[in-house]
């Protein structure tokens, strides 16, 4: 089958379930299902969401008369996956296992992919997600937190993020990647980001970290007190949380729904217009954090910013978005795209690989990092600069130096290759090092058998791919080694 496709794209959001069915790029029919905060309240982690999302989904598709054979693929909103490129994924069963036990943080975005997966399995046809919430395209100086041990990490409303900032792009007569912009979506979770030339370089951590408070999560927050409403220390000591209860308080229990006991912005509205001074001046200092937020994303524009662009569901109100731009008029013309063109996005990508346009790509388990710890046992002096590794005992140190020292120069040019490319093939790196492929695979599997690289074999097991490809990528220990490279290139300089 050539076209037109018939593509379903489910969005889960913190408080609704977006469906919508597509035949080509045209909507069939979109829907969104709301969910009460009393109806999420009966679940202690998102992830217990999964069934009660699911039969929403599969009810309305029933009511609408959808049967699952008519369709050709179903794509999922993606979820926390760790920082990956943008583009569009198989789901795989690798994805889902992660998504199912998420390691650090939870969130709605994460059950996209696996309400995704059980419908197109009924099918018979493949499950999708595209551009999740962890793209990450920031700068390096974006990564730096107060405390070494912490990364601030690019965790947003990718999807949507990106859309309004192309279609802003397009209104401005340029193209996206010759603009810079301050985008915010505003929904159930605020995301705030400046784009520039094409990349979005910063954003706050919308789901449990900075920025503004939001109709159900907390936002930045006074650290100290924190600590000591966690810890039950005065004037907090009344109160006793598990984690679980710590972490409700502040994703899901937050913002308007802490202040004002709903997450229903329009509810919030008509209290106003009866009179509740309270609901307005929670309301309006959540219009106040946002364009706070924004300014300070206009300064790592440096001042220059083409547009201010804000949209998602809280773009509709008129009275908040009023109060933003009073705010914020002054650093650039706003330009208001209420709601989202994310569930476009999501069956476009899909047909990009349907239509042969592009591979979907796969999401395999990566190689460990070596976890970067500063050391001052391997000071540099008198720069006092210190080399960074994972070691912790004297013995390891000293047995790791040892394995690097034993290394030949070419040996190292080609685990720096495999490490600036992240991971590569015989020919890409016989391209890379003016070498012959032959001499290129030989060299990759000796240094699989000294156990500094690792055999990848990927079958491209999406639908679309014929050929499979050896990959190479730097193993654990190799990761290590390269930590302790400089010192070991100074230490070699001085011999």
């Amino acid at each position: 089958m050539t076209g037109p496709y018939r593509i379903l794209t489910i969005n889960p959001g913190s408080t609704s379930t977006k469906v919508a069915l597509y035949e080509g790029e045209l909507p069939l029919f979109m829907e969104t299902i709301h969910h009460s905060a009393e109806e999420l309240a009966a679940f202690a982690r998102i992830a217990d969401q999964y069934a009660f999302r699911r039969d929403a989904v599969l009810g309305l598709l029933e009511r609408h008369g959808i049967r699952l054979d008519s369709l050709d693929a179903v794509v999922g909103r993606g979820g926390i996956l760790g920082p990956m490129p943008s583009g569009t994924y198989l789901v795989n069963q690798y994805m889902l296992d992660e998504l199912r036990h998420p390691k650090e943080r939870e969130h709605a975005s994460n059950l996209g992919a696996l309400i995704a997966d059980e419908i197109a399995r009924r099918a018979g046809i493949p499950a999708f997600i595209v551009d999740p919430v962890c793209v990450d395209e920031f700068d390096d100086i974006a990564r730096i937190s107060g405390l070494p041990e912490i990364e601030r990490k690019s965790l947003s409303h990718a999807l949507n993020l990106k859309i309004a900032a192309r279609r802003a792009a397009r209104e401005l007569g340029k193209r996206y990647e010759e603009v810079n912009l301050v985008v915010a979506h505003l929904g159930g979770g605020i995301s705030v980001s400046p784009h520039r030339r094409g990349r979005m370089v910063d954003v706050n951590q919308a789901l449990d970290g900075t920025g503004p408070f939001s109709p159900e999560r907390a936002g930045g927050l006074p650290v100290g007190d924190v600590l000591r409403m966690a810890y039950s220390v005065p004037p907090y000591d009344d109160k006793h949380y598990t984690y679980e209860e710590m972490f409700k308080k502040i994703v899901g229990c937050g913002g308007l729904v802490a202040h004002l006991g709903t997450n229903d912005a329009r509810e919030v509205e008509q209290r106003i217009e009866e009179g509740d001074e309270y609901a307005r001046l929670v309301y309006e200092a959540m219009a106040y954090q946002i364009a706070k937020e924004i300014g300070a994303m206009a300064t790592v524009l440096k001042g220059d910013v083409d547009a201010i662009v804000l949209t998602g569901g809280l773009a509709h109100s008129e009275m908040l978005v009023n109060w933003i731009i009073e705010r914020v008029a002054w650093i650039a013309p706003v330009k208001v795209y209420p709601g989202e063109d994310e569930m476009l996005a999501m069956a476009q990508g899909a047909l990009r690989v349907l239509r042969g346009e592009e591979k979907a790509k796969i999401l395999t388990k990566p190689q460990k990092q070596a976890k970067i710890i500063a050391t001052s046992r391997w000071c540099e002096k008198p720069t006092g600069r210190r080399t960074q590794m994972a070691i912790r005992t004297t013995e390891e140190a000293k047995e790791l130096l040892d394995k690097v020292m034993e290394l030949s120069d070419e040996e190292i040019k080609i685990l720096k290759a495999i490490r600036e490319m992240g991971s590569t093939v015989p020919v890409k790196l016989a391209a890379r090092l003016l070498v012959s492929p032959n001499t290129a695979q030989g060299e990759l599997h000796r240094l699989r058998e000294k156990g500094l690289v690792t055999n990848i074999q990927r079958a491209q097991r999406d639908i679309f791919a014929s050929e499979e490809e050896e990959y190479f990528a730097l193993s654990d220990e190799g990761e290590e080694m390269m930590t302790i490279l400089p010192l070991v290139e100074k230490m070699r300089g001085a011999s």
